[in-house]
């Protein structure tokens, strides 16, 4: 490439599309702080933002001959990036499960309770009846009722299909009010 230092990122795609590394990594460092700064928007951990664009341009690279790009390149790695940290948060959150946010549960349960009157007997039987329920539907009542987060949202986290999250909380409300009666019963 003769003008390679004042390349555009259109003219190094070109070259990477021919397997030129040079180019390829010029390309990277034109682009990494934008996209540091871009990841910023979303997480203050540096190493995440990095991991994501390692892996953006390594599968730009890997796949680069099956790519449609429709606009350019820079918007392309855009969305990419975006995507893949993305999908690393989520990742990442996944693993802070509901029982490790169970004290804000916990405390957001007490207002609503106590703001409804409820007793706190009562609330002590709510959250024993919420421990009884599987983690997972635990979680999708949480971010639905506590988080109010739209199913989208919760099935993306989650990692599952919106009819998955509509199965979660529909059981675990069965569930939770199967429990109760229960409760009343042996009263």
């Amino acid at each position: 490439m003769s003008n390679f230092q004042n390349a555009s990122l259109e003219q190094l795609w070109a070259e990477v599309l021919r397997g030129d590394k040079k180019s390829f990594e010029k390309l990277y460092r034109q682009q990494a702080s934008s996209l540091v700064r871009y990841g910023r928007k979303f997480t203050s951990d540096i190493e995440l933002i990095e991991d994501a664009i390692q892996e953006t341009f390594l599968s730009l690279w890997t796949k680069k001959g099956q790519l449609e790009i429709k606009n350019s390149i820079s918007d392309y790695t855009y969305k990419m990036f975006r995507n893949e940290l993305v999908r690393k948060i989520t990742k990442n959150a996944k693993f802070e499960t509901i029982d490790e946010q169970y004290g804000d549960f916990e405390t957001y349960m007490g207002q609503v309770l106590n703001d409804s009157n409820i007793t706190n007997s009562k609330l002590d039987e709510v959250l024993k009846m919420m421990d009884l329920l599987p983690c997972r539907q635990k979680e999708a009542i949480y971010l639905k009722y506590v988080e109010n987060l739209p199913y989208q949202t919760i099935a993306d986290l989650m990692e599952v299909k919106i009819p998955h999250v509509y199965n979660l909380i529909h059981k675990g409300l069965q569930d939770l009010r199967a429990f109760f009666k229960e409760a009343r019963v042996k009263k």
